[in-house]
């Protein structure tokens, strides 16, 4: 009669796990890789990928088991369920053997898995509020590495993934690119065949410090202040204070896109803040009274810190995915799914 080392608060598990193997001396635990899910009925359930070994930490007793086979038409198994107080075996009912695998091992087992790289902006304000949504309805298990337009869009070109989440439109996504890619020393081709499928829309907006009495700002007081010809906010009706421009680094959409649509495509300022996402302008302006910057709306909402948010021309942009050719197996199932209709 095995005795569990720990008898009186709670369950030692390394020691009941050795425990459990020089029992069953056939049990490999050095090959494979371990790795640990958790469900509502139990504390811990491993699992030895190559012998099928479970071991699962109810509460204060556990239960463990070998499978012989994998194949449930060759399956043989026992099991044990051992109280670590009572410090007794007993046998327990095969259907708990077979429940407990079940839960452990199924998990999202046919969800098909798709990685994406791009905008924080598509990540944050789409992507990962739906994923949940995403999986049920389609299948598909998605999982997004913000960073940035123009980086999800190099590493669509390099083949690292197969989608890139982009904040604009395709041609401006494509711009980013390449000015990720440069930023990087990187020279890029661009497929010819690339195809966009717009997923939502963002506002982007101006923001200062909070202490900043300015509460509007017109095209052409943004522009000049952009392009260094206002270089006080005193002109604009403000403190004696330098002004500072933030904005998102090369490849980031916002800057890209206050740039387009307020400076008419000139140059920002000599000397401007490059922050390394659109959240690091918020926290750059929260610690510069002087600061201003073009900000994502859903980064804002999500935390303004010690900035606010101006009356400023509108400024929008979509939210899409994009795709070398036609989006095929996964990414097709999101794109149908996500596609503003």
């Amino acid at each position: 009669m095995a005795r569990p080392r720990q008898a009186d608060r709670g369950v030692n598990t390394a020691a009941l796990q050795a425990d459990a193997v020089q029992r069953r001396p056939g049990i490999s635990t050095q090959r494979g890789k371990r790795a640990y899910r958790t469900f509502p009925t139990a504390r811990h359930i491993s699992h030895s990928h190559d012998s099928h070994r479970l071991v699962c930490f109810l509460k204060r007793s556990y239960i463990d088991f070998s499978i012989g086979a994998w194949k449930l038409s060759q399956l043989t198994c026992s099991f044990q369920v051992i109280d670590p107080h009572k410090g007794y075996t007993m046998k327990a009912p095969a259907f708990v053997l077979l429940s407990l695998m079940i839960a452990s091992l199924a998990g999202n087992a046919g969800a098909q898995a798709l990685e994406i790289s791009g905008g924080t902006t598509p990540q944050k304000d789409v992507l990962e509020p739906r994923a949940a949504e995403i999986l049920k309805a389609t299948g598909v298990e998605i999982k997004v590495n913000g960073v940035g337009t123009g980086n999800g869009m190099v590493a669509l070109v390099e083949g690292k993934v197969s989608v890139a989440a982009v904040g604009d439109t395709l041609a401006d996504s494509i711009e980013a690119g390449k000015k990720a890619a440069k930023a990087a020393n990187k020279d890029i081709k661009v497929p010819d065949n690339l195809v966009f499928t717009q997923i939502g829309k963002d506002e982007l907006v101006v923001i200062v410090h909070k202490s900043n009495g300015v509460s509007a700002l017109t095209k052409a007081q943004l522009k000049d202040m952009a392009t260094g010809k206002i270089t006080n906010w005193k002109e604009v009706g403000g403190a004696d204070l330098p002004v500072k421009v933030v904005v998102t680094k090369a490849g980031m959409i916002p800057s890209l896109v206050f740039q387009k649509t307020i400076m008419d495509g000139a140059e920002y300022i000599k000397g401007t803040l490059e922050a390394q996402s659109p959240r690091e302008v918020i926290t750059w302006v929260s610690r510069t009274p002087g600061g201003f910057g073009p900000a994502a709306d859903v980064h804002v909402k999500a935390g303004a810190g010690d900035s606010k948010t101006i009356d400023a021309p509108a400024m929008s942009r979509p939210l899409g995915l994009v795709t070398i050719g036609a989006p095929t197996g996964a990414a097709k199932k999101l794109a149908d799914y996500l596609k503003v209709k």
